[in-house]
């Protein structure tokens, strides 16, 4: 059973060529020139422009605003050849506010190693307090990063903080094209990356994440509320007080599709593995693939359907968790650590391995399907460790 999709059926190229592509890069009253399939990762180098000497890179001052400026002041490159904004290397910056880059396009931030150290929560309102990322991409397009690292002020022993969860280490608000490679954070009060539109409603889409590591982070390791085409690999999450990864819709407009991991690993989470339980909105298109889950915490994926937003049912469909191995999960009481409910498109779940569940009897299975998924999906399970009936 097919699903309604943001840009359905078109493939990066043929989104870069879109309408759809062209309204979300604008910019400054202009239209930023779409690039062919493949550029984004082989463009050359334009101009390097190094962080002033008069921003220490020591920490001994707060440097927020000084950061903000000297990023405003970057032009943005072209297609063939990026503009890179260069940080010392291995610098220690004191940044208690959110660095954000706006508007920015073809452009490289080159960490060089460097660490963003949040040592206060500054005053303000709720919502801002709520809201402080520490790096934030807004309506940006064609961008990488690399070896940024990110060292917030949460306390380690705390938990999960409501007023804090937004404070997410990498944000990306409305923004296209991005590739981050080596990046950390540690000790965050939000998620590790986050996913979102702005309020222009455009959504995050078309990002490469690779070779990311975290710490502890007091949210999710990563949630998508309205983004496509997102994929990580080689990434290694730390512990999250939530969540694994989080695919929320937050609204019936929002969406999270086309989701990747690969050869990623978790090694704790306090909830699920993969929760795709949306308020409203699709979550649909989502794949796992050789990635390891050590957390006694197992993967579960789940959808209320007499949940509604203005009557309309969440919708989820399409998933493929294939070759992924969970180490010390704890099931339900059938033993199982996938449940897929209320789900349609195509389910695959192949070639898995967990280990026997503790103090339960068998029949155990890796993953269970309710009469809803059965009788609406085409299910395709083989291969999975234990399968015991």
């Amino acid at each position: 059973m097919g699903v309604a999709r943001p840009w359905s059926g078109l493939t990066r190229r043929a989104f870069i060529q879109s309408a759809a592509a062209a309204a979300l890069l604008a910019c400054e009253r202009s239209l930023w020139t779409a690039l062919p399939a493949g550029a984004a990762s082989s463009a050359g180098i334009g101009t390097v422009y190094s962080i002033p000497n008069s921003i220490p890179s020591d920490g001994s001052s707060e440097v927020s605003q000084a950061i903000n400026d000297w990023i405003t002041s970057i032009p943005n490159g072209t297609p063939g050849a990026y503009n890179v904004a260069q940080f010392a290397t291995n610098g220690v910056y004191w940044t208690d506010s959110t660095i954000q880059a706006v508007y920015k396009a073809y452009v490289t931030f080159a960490g060089n190693g460097s660490t963003f150290v949040r040592r206060n929560q500054l005053p303000g309102t709720a919502i801002a307090t709520r809201k402080r990322s520490h790096w934030r991409f807004n309506h940006c397009a064609f961008f990488t990063y690399d070896n940024l690292h990110v060292e917030g002020e949460a306390n380690p022993t705390a938990g999960y903080n409501s007023a804090l969860e937004a404070q997410h280490a990498f944000s990306h608000m409305s923004s296209v094209q991005s590739q981050s490679n080596h990046c950390t954070a540690n000790n965050v009060w939000g998620d590790g990356f986050n996913f979102a539109c702005n309020i222009s409603g455009q959504p995050a889409a078309h990002h490469r994440v690779s070779n990311f590591s975290s710490g502890i982070v007091h949210r999710q390791s990563v949630s998508v509320t309205t983004g496509n085409d997102i994929t990580f690999s080689s990434c290694h999450f730390g512990q999250s007080a939530r969540s694994g990864v989080d695919l929320e819709p937050n609204s019936n407009s929002g969406f999270a599709t086309n989701i990747l991991f690969e050869d990623c690993s978790w090694a704790f989470h306090a909830l699920n593995w993969l929760a795709a339980a949306p308020q409203g909105g699709i979550v649909s298109d989502v794949t796992m693939s050789r990635c390891t889950d050590n957390s006694p915490m197992g993967l579960m994926v789940t959808c209320d359907p007499t949940y509604t937003v203005g009557g309309v049912t969440p919708v989820r469909a399409n998933f493929t968790i294939d070759s992924c191995t969970s180490t010390t999960p704890n099931g339900g009481p059938s033993g199982a650590i996938m449940n897929f409910d209320f789900t349609t498109g195509t389910v695959t779940v192949t070639n898995n391995v967990q280990p026997l569940q503790p103090n339960l009897t068998p029949p155990m299975r890796v993953a269970r399907f309710d009469a809803y998924t059965t009788a609406n999906a085409v299910i395709t399970y083989q291969g999975n460790t234990p399968d015991l009936g």
